[in-house]
C-alpha cells in the first residue's frame, strides 16, 4: 500500500487479490524497495519464493524477476542495482534489470563466522557508495561490504556486553555511517 503527501486514503500497489501465487497475489511479501527512476517496487514474495516487480500507477501484476529463492532483504542503489539477500545461500547478489543471473557481492562461500562467509542474514542496506551493510542474524553482527571487496568488516557486534543481541532483525544505516539494528525478542533499538 502507499500513502502519498497530504492522502487522506491508501493505495493499493499490489497484491489487492487476497494471498496466492498467482502473478496478481501475494503470499507473505516481507520487504519492498522502491525506484523512482522507473517508477516499479520490487516486492519480496517470502512464501511464494520469488521477487516480483510492479509497477507503481495502474499495476495489476507482478513480473516475477527472481523465482526459486529465499529472499529476506531487497535493497537497490541510486544506479538502479537490486541487491537481494538469499539467507538459504548466504549470500547478496546484485541484478541489473534484464539480467538472468546476479553478480555475487558478498558472501557465496558457504556458512561461516570469518569475514567473508554469512550466517543467516536476514536484513540489508546499500548505501550512495554502494557499500552493503548486512545484518547477518547467525553471526550476531553487521557487517559492511564496501564495493569490490572480496571480504567484510563488522561495524557492529551482538555478541558481548550489555548490548548482546537476541534476534535482531531490523537494519537502518543513516547518511552519517551510523548503524540502528531492531533488537526484536529484547524489545529495543540499538545504535552504533
Amino acid at each position: 500500500m502507499v500513502w502519498t503527501h497530504d492522502a487522506t486514503d491508501d493505495q493499493i500497489v499490489a497484491g489487492e487479490h487476497g494471498r496466492g501465487n498467482g502473478t496478481s497475489r501475494l503470499n507473505e511479501p516481507i520487504n519492498v524497495v522502491v525506484d523512482r527512476k522507473r517508477n516499479h517496487v520490487f516486492i519480496n514474495d517470502l512464501k511464494n519464493r520469488r521477487v516480483v516487480r510492479w509497477a507503481c500507477q495502474n499495476g495489476t501484476s507482478g513480473d516475477i524477476i527472481i523465482s526459486n529463492i529465499h529472499c529476506r532483504g531487497l535493497a537497490i542503489d541510486n544506479d538502479g542495482y537490486l541487491y537481494v539477500l538469499d539467507c538459504d545461500k548466504n549470500e547478496v547478489r546484485r541484478w541489473k534489470i534484464g539480467e538472468t543471473s546476479g553478480t555475487l557481492i558478498a558472501g557465496g562461500d558457504g556458512e561461516g563466522d570469518r569475514l567473508n562467509p554469512l550466517c543467516r542474514p536476514v536484513n540489508l542496506v546499500v548505501d550512495d557508495n554502494q557499500s552493503l551493510y548486512i545484518l547477518d542474524r547467525g553471526n550476531n553482527r553487521v557487517i559492511k561490504w564496501m564495493k569490490g571487496a572480496k571480504e567484510g568488516i563488522i561495524v557492529a557486534d551482538g555478541e558481548n556486553g550489555p548490548t548482546e543481541w537476541s534476534c535482531p532483525h531490523g537494519l537502518v544505516v543513516d547518511h552519517l555511517g551510523t548503524v540502528y539494528v531492531a533488537n526484536c525478542s529484547a524489545h529495543r533499538i540499538l545504535r552504533w
